[in-house]
């Protein structure tokens, strides 16, 4: 047969085209379908600066923090090195990033989908896996982290910490914060450093400029940004000379590997402070902290004795939505909320500096009724100087009396007018360097700042430094509670027998009171008792059998149990970690515990309602109302003949199944 060659190709180009078709359409659906599979972002780093007369040369700057990491973490590799500018754009610091036990830093895409990882683990609500995502999100065993400042007119080490900086734990939302500004994928241009919590990252794209601060991660307007830095004079930088031949001594120091001698202490068991991210400001939160050392989780082998009144609970949303700190999410005390409301904490984090002791000693004693003493220490008031010694004295006393303090360094009149300042949780000191052990409620890192002016640098130095010391003077020690489960992350089941389990210490706790929550401990209902003045005497393990009811099922279920004494008074309350899941789980009309309804389900409910053996499980829907909800088939909200003869009707081609409305099944 002969081919018209024509034809051959017209045709070949006909299927080539619908080829390229068939692929764009493919694409087209991919990008806007599934637009999960969008390359990761990469993290930029900026470098462009200017340099003043007093830089340190980089390599200088690198081969000082490898030596500290290297004394600190031991085997390290160099990764990034991040330059920052102060407000002129001169060179001021590095974060100077390196990989521990050997191994190379990992390309983007690698370290983001680790971080990424750690989150969902964090915000699992499994206890046993949030530790773990933790450590994983913020990169705390595998990176390690020196803020190196650039100039020889400042100290040279603010900072060192375990883990990734914010560039890196926090750099995609801080990129989305400025892509939502000015479109997709900007550049970022510039960061800028005012201190270890005070900085600012620009982005450009299309000739267009956007600020972003990532304490807390938030967009700067343009005036904003400027009136920040309006204030910042070259005058205000101005060192004298016998400071300025110490700082450069300190260089040469570290260059020439003539380490200090030194002794660090940490308060005894540190790891029994709760981290938590700011929540309803700094100070509320680094209070919360210090505080959560006496009222914490326990080892049952390794009970330290505490205080369990100070946190009853833990829920799950913030309590000022008009400045949301952040993405990753995590249980809240109730305690954090008290001390907000008792520190007249406004609405955007800001506490004045005369009411956070009065504050912490109201919460510990009026509310939770212990007794504790409250120390307030303020030293140093003259900017540009050493500063006497920045209650460095009132620091030691407290840590190595093993109490953990909230310390708050303050900026006044910056800018003009206004007070800047933070307040932190510190839990050790290195008094060679003179270096704090300390949690900045930003993130779940231990960091270590050099004990120095707030910005570490004279463009946004400290005026003042506040100890609030925390000493415990009386309480319930030694009787406790601890809840075992369900503590977050369970599964349970509507009218299954579950177990509340709980371990005491001491016998003044003679009963016990447990009530539910089903919105993440937001509230508790006046009527949600699981059980009320349940017998619970002697220290040990304890437990009560609950079958919790239908019309409480939900993804977003907590528990608390308050131990009493025997006259009713509280004595330590716990509460879940985070939420668990109550499933609504059975099929209409299976009395007979098959998993399906069929004709034998209806002889069991005759041989039932005839004396026979009961359905498999009973359940109180609604309130007050118990019954064998899985044999209502006609949507009475009852069991009785009247569900047979409907079922029967269904079997012969009559209308199906209906659940209860009240309790409808999953």
């Amino acid at each position: 047969m002969r081919v018209n060659e024509r034809t051959v190709r017209v045709k070949g180009f006909v299927l080539i085209f619908k080829s390229i078709l068939l692929l764009y359409l493919i694409h087209i659906i991919i990008l806007f379908v599934f637009p999960i599979y969008a390359p990761a972002w990469s993290f930029d780093i900026p470098n462009e600066y200017n340099l003043k007369d007093d830089y340190v040369p980089r390599n200088e700057v690198i081969e000082i923090a490898t030596k500290k990491a290297g004394q600190i973490w031991g085997d390290v590799t160099l990764g990034p090195v991040i330059p920052m500018v102060d407000k002129d754009k001169y060179l001021i610091a590095y974060y100077v990033v390196f990989t521990r036990n050997g191994k190379q830093f990992p390309d983007d895409a690698e370290v983001l989908r680790e971080i990424r990882e750690g989150r969902e683990l964090r915000n699992s609500g499994q206890p046993e896996s949030s530790e773990r995502g933790m450590r994983k999100a913020w990169g705390i065993d595998d990176y390690c982290t020196i803020l190196m400042t650039a100039r020889y007119s400042l100290k040279p080490i603010p900072e060192y910490f375990e883990g990734l900086p914010r560039l890196y734990t926090m750099g995609d939302y801080i990129e989305n914060v400025g892509s939502d500004e000015i479109g997709l994928n900007p550049e970022l241009k510039y960061i800028y450093f005012f201190g270890r919590l005070e900085q600012v990252y620009e982005f450009h794209k299309g000739g267009n400029a956007t600020y972003v601060d990532p304490f807390p991660v938030k967009t700067v307007l343009a005036d904003e940004f400027q009136q920040r830095i309006s204030f910042m004079r070259e005058s205000d930088c101005e060192i004298d000379e016998e400071i300025f031949d110490q700082r450069r001594e300190e260089w040469n120091r570290l260059y020439n590997d003539r380490p200090t001698i030194s002794t660090v202490v940490r308060v005894n068991n540190y790891d029994w402070i709760p981290i938590y991210l700011w929540t309803a400001g700094c100070a509320p939160t680094a209070a919360a902290m210090a505080l959560g050392y006496y009222d914490n989780k326990y080892d049952v082998l390794d009970y330290y004795g505490g205080y369990g009144r100070l946190i009853d609970y833990y829920k799950a949303e913030y309590k000022f939505p008009c400045n949301d700190s952040g993405p990753l999410r995590q249980s809240i005390p109730n305690i954090l909320d008290e001390l907000g409301d008792a520190m007249n904490t406004n609405c955007s984090g800001g506490t004045h500096l005369d009411s956070v002791s009065p504050g912490i000693e109201y919460v510990v004693n009026s509310v939770n009724h212990y007794f504790f003493d409250i120390i307030e220490t303020l030293n140093c008031d003259t900017p540009n100087t050493d500063c006497y010694d920045w209650c460095w004295g009132e620091i030691t006393e407290q840590i190595d009396d093993n109490f953990p303090f909230v310390w708050v360094i303050t900026c006044h009149d910056c800018p003009p007018g206004t007070n800047r300042g933070h307040a932190l949780t510190v839990f050790g000191y290195n008094d060679g360097d003179q270096t704090l052990a300390l949690y900045n409620t930003w993130d779940e890192q231990e960091h270590w700042w050099c004990h120095d002016h707030y910005g570490n640098n004279c463009d946004w130095y400290a005026h003042a430094t506040w100890v609030h010391a925390i000493r415990p003077a009386g309480g319930d020690y030694p009787d406790d509670i601890l809840l075992s489960s369900p503590d977050g992350g369970e599964s349970l089941y509507a009218c299954h027998e579950d177990t509340v389990r709980w371990y005491q210490w001491g016998n003044g706790i003679t009963q016990v009171t447990i009530r539910y929550s089903t919105d993440s401990g937001a509230s508790w209902p006046s009527d949600g008792y699981i059980v009320s003045g349940y017998s619970s005497a002697g220290q040990g393990w304890h437990e009560y059998v609950w079958v919790p009811s239908n019309n409480i099922a939900g993804e977003n279920l907590r528990i608390r149990i308050m131990g009493l004494d025997e006259y009713g008074r509280l004595i330590a309350s716990e509460g879940s970690i985070s939420d668990f899941e109550l499933h609504s789980d059975y099929v209409v009309g299976d009395v007979n515990g098959s998993g399906n309804y069929d004709g034998l389900d209806v002889t069991f409910g005759v041989n039932f309602f005839k004396g026979g053996p009961p359905p498999p499980y009973e359940c109180e829907c609604t309130p007050g109302n118990v019954w064998f909800i899985a044999g209502d088939v006609n949507g009475s909200c009852s069991y009785n003949g009247l569900d047979i003869t409907y079922g029967v009707g269904y079997f012969k081609g009559g209308d199906t199944p209906i659940p209860c409305g009240d309790c409808p099944p999953n």
